[in-house]
């Protein structure tokens, strides 16, 4: 005879082993309700961090070094964790990345092209396929003078495109590359 096993029991004794461990810390970082857990406002997070440090760059003036480094580094969800409110949070997450694009275009405008570049990249890193962000260091790369690694950058974007969606480079991709090379794009 074979007895049944609730898949939930083993997760139900971790849960509960690992609040009994919590709450022998120095310090509170939970509250514990009946019905939720919440992680101690005080207490700091890499998520809250990341959002805090991109709202930052989106709507303020030049990027703070530390708000730059905490949007260029700060990860997302792992991918591979695949959880029913992951999904949701992952794709929420991604969309803070643009603070990538706003905060390369800033650089560039105060001619910090360099620091303008490590951003753009970041941008790249973070979401390859997406037009906006490959469009990013390509001022950079124009005002910092490096004609040819904006085309390449460029070459890569075009060919990634292609291979994976079959699709071309926006009309705006485009006419920015038009603009830093006439005779390219």
């Amino acid at each position: 005879m074979r007895l049944a096993v609730d898949s939930q029991d083993p997760a139900n004794n971790r849960l509960r082993s690992t609040l009994w461990r919590i709450h022998r810390l120095p310090r509170p970082v939970l509250h514990v309700s009946a019905t939720h857990l919440t992680i101690d406002a005080d207490l700091a997070v890499d998520v809250r961090e990341l959002e805090e440090s991109s709202k930052r760059v989106i709507h303020g003036g030049i990027p703070a070094a530390v708000d730059l480094d905490c949007v260029v580094h700060g990860d997302d969800l792992p991918l591979d964790w695949y959880e029913d409110w992951m999904v949701d949070e992952r794709d929420r997450l991604g969309q803070i990345r643009p603070a990538l694009e706003t905060a390369c275009a800033k650089l560039v405008a105060t001619g910090r092209t360099t620091h303008a570049i490590v951003v753009g990249i970041a941008a790249v890193a973070s979401a390859p396929l997406r037009d906006r962000a490959t469009r990013a260091p390509i001022p950079a790369y124009g005002a910092g003078r490096s004609l040819a690694a904006a085309l390449r950058r460029f070459e890569t974007y075009r060919a990634a495109l292609a291979a994976a969606l079959q699709l071309d480079p926006s009309p705006q991709m485009l006419g920015l590359v038009r603009s830093l090379a006439p005779v390219v794009a």
